[in-house]
């Protein structure tokens, strides 16, 4: 007969001989009668695989059928290394070593056990049993259930290469360039990445701020730095570039490098191209167009000839050196500034003024002079530019002028 429950009891004496004093005494018993449940362990599977260092969940629901369980304790065993196991119940964390105690579990209720595994490097590539014993003696329960781990090898992923530009930009006087960039491991980890260089003959000194990365996790990412030193020769080459072609230029000043990353038994390859930092303006007598970099931009007012040497309205080419250009109609003088460089001109005057010095404009023509023509002030572009520090060069087949600048780091 189910009677559980809470029940009272009254139990009254009399006397069949003597006197009763007092009619009302009596005593109260109190009787909860419980019936105790039987354990239910639902999993969704007793077998579970897991790459290593990949995190993994297996749900335990521990339920009382017909009846309440009290005093549980779950202790686990069977598995050497317990590190890489974790039990999760009521928001706190246990290990395997630990022991959990459950108070009561109530008649249909359910109560939920989470095991968070995540095998580390260490742990061996095997099936491995773990035994969980419920114990209750005031539930008179003593089982044990089984559940099988099979860790299996870590998945192997890709290289993504990160932050590398294909054009590195350097200056002429820059010595050596520091290229920064990232590896990040893609769809798994990586093992034993290194790295190589294949350079041209001339870039002897270069190195990586590390050659060998052991392991990189999945999802993880490396900086890596390879500083590369600039020879002397190369910056000594471009200095003294004579004759010129854009894209002669490109190619004969743009050093083609291949980034070399193994890893994983197999390897990848990126390119990169290291640059001068230039800019090139070619102009063309009598045409508006001014090309920057092989970029076009329209003048208002093209480049003429006069005096045998070429005259231009510098504000043009001034702007895209970042120069400034300045002004002053009662002296009737311009002054060109870029950075510590200024240049002083008058016009009519064949005299100009290159920090604080005097010197000729053309020592071989003394009628090359600033000019006010049709209202715009015209300067002799070979004087200005080479005093700005750039070369000119000249042209008489197709009659260009082309105005080379090589930026200096500060």
């Amino acid at each position: 007969i189910d009677f559980t429950g809470d029940y009272e009891f009254k139990l009254t004496f009399t006397l069949e001989n003597g006197k009763i004093l007092n009619s009302e005494d009596f005593y109260m018993i109190y009787l909860r009668v419980i019936k105790y449940g039987k354990l239910k362990i639902d999993t969704t599977s007793d077998f579970i695989e897991v790459l290593k260092n990949e995190t993994k969940s297996l749900d335990i629901n521990l339920s009382a059928e017909g009846g309440d369980i009290k005093s549980l304790n779950i202790s686990f065993n069977n598995i050497v290394d317990k590190d890489w196991i974790t039990i999760f119940y009521c928001e706190n964390s246990y290990k395997l070593s630990d022991s959990i105690f459950i108070p009561v579990i109530k008649k249909d209720e359910i109560v939920k056990l989470t095991l968070s595994i995540n095998p580390k490097d260490e742990v061996i590539e095997k099936e491995h049993l773990l035994t969980i014993n419920f114990k209750s003696i005031k539930s008179n329960i003593e089982e044990k259930y089984d559940i099988k781990i099979f860790v299996k090898p870590e998945k192997l992923g890709k290289v993504d290469i990160l932050n590398l530009d294909e054009d590195i930009r350097i200056y002429i006087n820059e010595k050596d360039v520091s290229i920064k960039f990232q590896i990040k491991a893609t769809d798994g980890a990586l093992k034993n990445v290194e790295f190589n260089l294949i350079k041209p003959d001339s870039f002897e000194e270069y190195n990586f701020s590390t050659n060998n990365i052991e392991k990189i996790k999945s999802d993880d990412v490396q900086d890596v730095e390879l500083k590369i030193k600039i020879p002397d020769e190369i910056i000594n080459k471009a200095k003294d570039f004579k004759e010129f072609d854009y894209k002669t230029f490109d190619d004969r000043n743009s050093y083609e490098f291949k980034l070399i990353i193994n890893y994983n038994g197999t390897k990848k390859e990126v390119k990169f191209f290291i640059k001068f930092n230039v800019k090139v303006l070619q102009l063309t007598l009598n045409s508006k167009i001014m090309a920057i970099n092989e970029i076009n931009k329209e003048l208002d007012v093209p480049p003429q000839i006069i005096e045998g040497r070429t005259y231009l309205p510098i504000r043009w080419v001034a702007e895209e050196l970042d120069a400034t250009v300045e002004w002053d109609g009662i002296e009737k003088k311009v002054t060109v500034k870029h950075k510590d460089e200024v240049i002083e001109l008058w016009i009519g005057r064949n005299l100009a003024r290159v920090n604080g010095n005097y010197k000729f404009i053309d020592p071989d023509n003394p009628k090359v002079v600033p000019l006010i023509i049709e209202g715009r002030t015209m300067l002799p572009i070979r004087f200005v530019t080479e005093n700005l520090g750039c070369k000119v060069n000249w042209n008489p087949l197709t009659r260009t002028v082309a105005i080379i600048y090589f930026e200096e780091k500060d």
